[in-house]
């Protein structure tokens, strides 16, 4: 009997030897996933589709919990550099807003990619109402048209391309002498209707509302997109990103193969591959 359950002794820790040796044990359990906050700043136009996107990454990678906040480029420079809630990520309307990021030190060149074309048309808009004087883009320079609005060439992509197109109409010159400056943080259309302006370049898909511009304003005219550059949304890491690892991996994410898919389906148009 003892010499029976010495060998069963023997031949059960000879399979379990056997067993671990060709990997069939449980293995050991692993630690979860360390959870990182990605910070994420969207201007307001492309939010939804860039949410899609962001969802999209965050099923692929559970460990990084992405929060998204709408934020004008230029804020941005004191929110990064204070005690705010440390962005990781800004993605902006064009050049300009990032190359005014770079400059103040708050994105790194070298970390800025373009990650969607900018298909929206400029456009000149004017109140439903009060505005007969003004039906056709050469109306902006008649001399009884007084106020014109026009984003800053210097520092807002929408503005450098108004003024491109303009110049190109020969239109700039009389509509320099007219420009009037919006409170950066009011929404256009209310100062347009509140009569600080008879008119204004906008982004026409900005203005929608189930596919047509709202009541209360009308649409001259659309700016021949082929009289200036095309603009690219762009995506930076801002330099004091508290996981700048994180930020990086989603911003080459943006422009992977994956990423320009996830792009597309959200209604984005990826930039050219080179």
């Amino acid at each position: 009997m003892n010499a029976g359950i010495g060998r069963a002794g023997w031949l059960l820790a000879a399979l379990s030897a056997a067993l671990v040796a060709a990997g069939c044990t449980s293995p050991a359990p692993q630690p979860a996933a360390e959870r990182v906050s990605l910070s994420i700043y969207l201007p307001c136009v492309i939010s939804g589709p860039m949410r899609k996107v962001i969802t999209g990454y965050q099923q692929a990678h559970p460990e990084v919990e992405i929060w998204d906040e709408k934020e004008k480029p230029q804020a941005l420079v004191g929110a990064a550099s204070g005690e705010h809630s440390r962005p990781a990520v800004v993605i902006t309307l064009g050049d300009k807003e990032m190359a005014a990021l770079v400059e103040s030190g708050v994105v790194a060149a070298d970390q800025v990619r373009d990650i969607a074309a900018n298909t929206y048309p400029l456009a000149v808009i004017v109140p439903a109402k009060g505005a007969d004087h003004i039906q056709r883009l050469e109306d902006l320079a008649r001399p009884d048209v007084k106020r014109v609005f026009v984003e800053d060439p210097a520092t807002s992509t929408l503005g450098d391309r108004a003024r491109r197109a303009l110049q190109r109409m020969d239109l700039w010159e009389a509509v320099s002498r007219k420009l009037v400056a919006f409170d950066p943080d009011a929404n256009v259309l209310d100062e347009l209707l509140s009569g600080k302006a008879e008119a204004a370049v906008v982004f026409k898909d900005c203005l929608l509302e189930a596919g047509r511009p709202p009541k209360t304003i009308r649409l001259v005219g659309e700016l021949p997109c082929d009289y200036y550059q095309p603009i690219a949304y762009q995506a930076g890491v801002i330099a004091t990103a508290p996981r700048p690892e994180v930020a990086r991996a989603f911003v080459e994410y943006l422009v992977s193969a994956g990423g320009r898919e996830a792009l597309q389906r959200a209604g984005l148009t990826p930039p050219r591959e080179r």
